[in-house]
């Protein structure tokens, strides 16, 4: 009997056990379901390796000059009709990384970042090498995003609100309303925007949120994703020097939760340049160096070029990364020194040391990883989309009462118009005719003034 009980009550424990390791299986499929923790991010590394990028630069023929179209046909063109925007560029940004590409205007920095991100237009554009995500060529096997250069937000919406709505179309259906909330609040934190989520956006007339945190809440949005990833393109632009320092100090702890971080940027101060891990030097598509940025300045010493005393280290590189065209005698120089450091690196062990890891990525040293493809998740449904842009588009209008009064009279004074001019017709023909083009030119002239105000609401946000 008495061991008749224990059998039960072992059968008992067993089930329950059984019972609690399945919900705690199911809790843990629903929670990578919706992707709720920022905390838990998948690991990845991107190599590029020999990447070159070429730019066809004769325009199409539909928008081509007589003459040219002439030489075209004759096949007369002058020089080499392919631009190289990116020369064999060779680079590895291990996970956990915040990476900065660096160089002056027109090196390939966006072209760079926009060739790993797949956001470079492949219409005119020749693309040779490879860009790998943990072994993968594909950037849809991980999680990415791209934060753009300008700031892309609603200004009468607050910083709550901008990220309450993104939330709300970009989180899979099977998260409920207090799951986003409590996404929406954990981005707030994560980026120290506390102070200001209940502040509106603001524009340049009416004053808001500032430079820095309007560039926050544009790294907020994309960061509802929980990106692998993260792209941002010159984060700084614009900003002041503590602005500056804030946006790239909240990239650097999002890089410490294990995500790959990658920035250009244009000439950051000293204390900017101090949280950087890797640096990745351009000049004209070309590397001059790539990899920690400890070891930047030893390597261009060994160079023959060495940093004076008090003097920003990424300006210094960016300086002997830049051509001088002030005349054809310091162009000349520049392009030697310039041709010097390129062969420098070329023959440099660590260049040759990332072209062994780029191969060995591409044999497919992502096995080591836990790589878990990413499947395309269902986005919000139909009406889901239409409750939330129904919602936002009210509440824009109604925090723009400057428009709404203009709008309203507009529309009565339009009204007063078209009837003044058809007042008191005939019923003859001419008044028939009359009528028919009263009521087209009312139905016309409504269309157009519900045009105008919805591209003057919505202007900035359909990017």
């Amino acid at each position: 009997m008495i061991a008749e009980e224990k059998g039960i009550s072992r059968v008992e424990a067993d089930e329950e056990a059984a019972i609690g390791i399945d919900s705690h299986v199911q809790a843990a499929k629903h929670q990578s379901r919706t992707h709720l923790s920022f905390r838990k991010v998948q690991p990845v590394d991107v190599h590029v390796k020999e990447l070159v990028v070429r730019v066809d630069t004769v325009p199409p023929i539909w928008q081509s000059s007589p003459s040219l179209l002439w030489d075209r046909l004759r096949r007369k063109t002058k020089g080499d009709p392919l631009k190289t925007v990116l020369d064999g560029v060779t680079a590895a940004m291990p996970s956990g990384s915040l990476t900065a590409i660096i160089g002056g205007s027109g090196s390939g920095k966006t072209s760079l970042l926009n060739v790993m991100a797949g956001r470079m237009n492949t219409g005119r554009v020749k693309i040779s090498g490879s860009a790998t995500f943990n072994g993968h060529d594909n950037i849809n096997s991980v999680r990415s995003a791209y934060v753009m250069q300008q700031d892309v937000l609603i200004p009468t919406l607050t910083v709550r609100e901008t990220l309450q709505y993104s939330a709300d179309l970009r989180l899979p259906p099977p998260t409920t309303h207090d799951e986003r909330q409590n996404v929406v609040n954990n981005v707030i934190l994560e980026l120290g925007l506390k102070e200001c989520a209940d502040t509106r956006i603001g524009t340049t007339t009416h004053k808001g949120c500032s430079g820095g945190e309007k560039r926050r809440t544009s790294i907020g949005v994309q960061m509802l994703s929980n990106p692998s990833v993260l792209f941002c393109d010159e984060p700084t632009t614009g900003l002041d020097a503590t602005s500056a320092f804030q946006v790239i100090k909240t990239l650097k702890a999002l890089a410490r939760d294990g995500r790959t971080v990658i920035v250009s940027i244009h000439a950051p101060r000293s204390e900017i340049w101090g949280l950087f891990d890797q640096v990745i030097l351009l000049s004209r598509g070309s590397v001059l160096y790539s990899g920690p940025v400890d070891m930047a300045l030893s390597h261009f010493e060994e160079c023959g070029h060495s940093i004076p005393a008090f003097v920003n280290p990424a300006e210094f590189l960016i300086d002997l990364a830049a051509y001088d065209n002030r005349s054809e005698e310091s162009e000349f120089f520049s392009r030697e020194r310039i041709e010097k450091l390129q062969r420098a690196w070329r023959e440099s062990p660590n260049n040759r040391l990332l072209d062994e890891k780029a191969s060995s990525q591409n044999r497919g040293i992502a096995s080591e990883k836990a790589y878990q493809s990413i499947t395309p998740q269902k986005g919000a449904s139909f009406g889901q989309q239409f409750r939330v842009l129904t919602a936002r588009t009210m509440k824009m209008t109604v925090r723009d009462p400057m428009g709404m009064t203009a709008s309203l009279f507009e529309a009565i004074g339009m009204a007063v118009m078209n009837g003044w001019v058809y007042l008191r017709l005939d019923r003859s023909l001419a008044g028939i005719r009359s009528r028919q083009g009263s009521l087209y030119t009312a139905s016309s002239l409504n269309g157009y003034l519900n045009l105008f105000t919805s591209f003057r609401l919505l202007r900035i946000s359909l990017v």
